[in-house]
């Protein structure tokens, strides 16, 4: 059995984008998508293929490299409830789901593996990787989390549940600076080099 075995990919890749101003999963990362660049990281890790959440309009669906791919009849309702469609799809052999947002394309294979890894070995537990002090992504929510998710309705959504479970939180420290680097506007992407427009 992997050693990550029961630890799922889940990539929310339905959000509206607005401040962005285009799809953020089409954006790219040398030769491909920011989706797909995150799949073939998740792949490269020897993870479970992932469950991808997508925005209704969203084409180029990444059907062939993922188990599964679902949409959020309701991306304006905001992350959380992209989470939960993505909780609601996962497999029932799931232990934790790994929570990978599509904004981040530059986080490492290594990284995955390393999260799922530590995740896999503490079935109960948060898992989040840490870089230079600071927590980032992807977030492994174990199962016994899921219904404290889905049913969650107090502020700050993933946000307000986490804080509301702090005690379960394990940090991973990793090597990688990505885990902590997301794109949210133009002027992010304008900002490095290694990242392009859709159109470009």
């Amino acid at each position: 059995m992997s050693a990550t075995a029961g630890v799922v990919p889940l990539v929310l890749a339905a959000g509206e984008s607005r401040r962005m101003g285009e799809p953020k999963p089409l954006l790219r990362v040398g030769g491909r998508t920011f989706l797909e660049q995150i799949l073939e990281q998740l792949t490269q890790a020897g993870l479970p293929p992932a469950v991808v959440v997508v925005h209704p309009t969203m084409r180029a669906r990444p059907d062939a490299q993922a188990e599964r791919v679902v949409v959020n009849p309701h991306p304006r309702d905001g992350m959380l409830s992209s989470l939960r469609v993505g909780i609601r799809a996962l497999p029932a052999d799931a232990t934790h789901a790994l929570v990978c947002l599509v904004d981040m394309p530059l986080v490492t294979a290594a990284t995955y593996k390393a999260v799922a890894r530590q995740a896999a070995e503490l079935p109960d537990s948060i898992v989040l990787p840490s870089h230079a002090g600071h927590r980032g992504h992807p977030v492994a929510w174990p199962r016994a989390l899921f219904e404290a998710l889905l049913t969650w309705e107090g502020a700050d959504g993933a946000r307000g549940v986490l804080a509301a479970h702090a005690d379960r939180i394990v940090e991973c420290a990793v090597e990688d600076a990505e885990v902590l680097c997301d794109f949210d506007t133009p002027e992010d992407v304008a900002g490095d080099p290694r990242v392009r427009r859709s159109s470009e």
